[in-house]
């Protein structure tokens, strides 16, 4: 076994749905939390052994490239472009002249400035090298996928779609984001987006054993004694099984190998007096849209006896493993997540905005980060609030092109998920249909 690689019984029943799904030629979107573990897993599945244990002898012609979408200059269909063939050329099973061949069509799309219809031709000559004349199949793992979703052109999304189409089986995506993909008007993203309808799953915190692989791999790699049974049990439920929450309170923990207490509240109290931890639980925290806020902070403070949670955020929160799917209504599977939505209050300011950290709340509670579009858009309505202002006018201030409709309703449905208790009937970010946007702070 490769020094460091993870068992093969790990993330196994997750290991063997996506590859399953690749071999089929299926595409797939997976949601989960910030932090909750995708680069172990996108390393773990990447690894040649696991493939072989799930698929035997058919792994040698899946051609898995992970392209993590952070690491783009910008979402130009030619960067992206770039960045996946960037990866491509990585691949171990390409002979050196299918890499060769990559290479040089990857050098020419280079080359070829705002000429976008040249850049998708390069890009599909470099997919045909591969595909052409070989019993390959190609798996494209999107990773930090919602921001391209919203920002890339949307005819990048179309001819991925038309690539698909054409090798039907042989070629498929898998998208991971911390949300569900929108349903757009826009047909092109549409169409894409349609490849996942049939398989959405959640990738959720890890189960006990995967947590004591992971407690035991950083016992190792800090030279700390080696956890207890005891004690992987109580983090892991501390934690939920959380990846970023699991790391934070054992290295909190272990070098002075101190003790929790039993009582769950004792021991939640104690773990977030360390800085680290503090911040892991609110980092996962402002990463939820303020409807998941709301569920969470509706199920703690036991206020569910009113209106009825929002299920379609329910069954979401459930399908990332932050809620439990045996309970009504539900329970929040970390409770260190729980205690700090339990001190949260509402104020009585619907919707605030600081200039100086850019930072929105809503009801008193931080919305999760806005990209430098969501920014613009909000930040002009939020300025004028209570305005009616056209669709024209926010596309030419904001892309200085009249004809960024698609790409302004694409944003304005991204905002929505963020501020809106429920995004389905908004309260703050209306729409005037044919005419514009309103934000309203009443």
């Amino acid at each position: 076994m490769p020094h460091r690689a993870l068992p093969l019984t790990f993330r196994f029943d997750d290991t063997h749905n996506l590859l399953t799904l690749a071999r089929a030629g299926e595409s797939a979107a997976i949601i989960g939390l910030s932090g909750v573990g995708k680069s172990n897993f996108f390393t773990h599945v990447a690894n040649p052994a696991v493939q072989r244990h799930h698929l035997g002898s058919t792994a040698e012609n899946l051609l898995l490239v992970c392209i993590n979408c952070h690491y783009a200059a910008d979402f130009t269909s030619r960067s992206l472009y770039s960045l996946i063939l960037e990866q491509l050329e990585a691949i171990p099973q390409l002979t050196a002249e299918q890499r060769q061949a990559v290479q040089q069509h990857h050098e020419t799309l280079l080359s070829t400035g705002d000429d976008k219809l040249r850049a998708q031709r390069y890009f599909k000559l470099a997919i045909r090298t591969i595909l052409a004349d070989t019993q390959f199949q190609l798996a494209f793992f999107f990773d930090q996928f919602q921001d391209v979703y919203q920002q890339a052109d949307s005819r990048f999304f179309a001819h991925l779609r038309g690539l698909r189409d054409e090798y039907k089986y042989r070629l498929c995506y898998f998208i991971f984001s911390r949300y569900l993909p929108d349903t757009l008007e826009d047909p092109d993203r549409e169409e894409f987006g349609e490849l996942f309808l049939s398989h959405t799953y959640g990738l959720k915190p890890y189960n006990l054993d995967d947590a004591a692989t992971q407690l035991h791999r950083f016992s190792r790699r800090y030279q700390f004694p080696a956890p207890t049974s005891e004690l992987i049990a109580q983090i892991h439920y501390l934690t939920g099984g959380h990846n970023g929450m699991l790391r934070a309170v054992y290295m909190a923990i272990a070098p002075q190998e101190e003790q929790l207490p039993a009582e769950v509240n004792e021991a939640v109290a104690k773990l977030l007096t360390y800085p680290p931890i503090a911040a892991e639980v609110h980092k996962i925290w402002y990463s939820l849209t303020y409807a998941e806020q709301l569920v969470i902070h509706h199920i703690v403070r036991q206020q569910t006896t009113g209106e009825p949670l929002n299920a379609a955020v329910v069954h979401q929160m459930q399908l990332k493993g932050l809620l439990a799917n045996t309970a009504n209504p539900p329970l929040v599977n970390i409770p260190l997540l729980a205690h700090l939505a339990s001190q949260q209050e509402f104020s009585q300011e619907l919707v605030a905005f600081d200039p100086q950290t850019q930072r929105v709340s809503i009801l008193g509670r931080s919305a999760p980060p806005f990209t430098p579009i969501e920014l613009r858009i909000f930040q002009m309505l939020y300025d004028r609030a209570g305005e009616l202002i056209s669709s024209q006018e926010i596309c030419q201030t904001v892309w200085n092109d009249l004809g960024a409709d698609s790409a302004l309703k694409t944003n304005i449905r991204r905002l929505r998920k963020k501020i809106e208790p429920d995004p389905t009937t908004p309260r703050f970010l209306l729409t005037q249909h044919g005419l514009g946007y309103q934000l309203n702070l009443e």
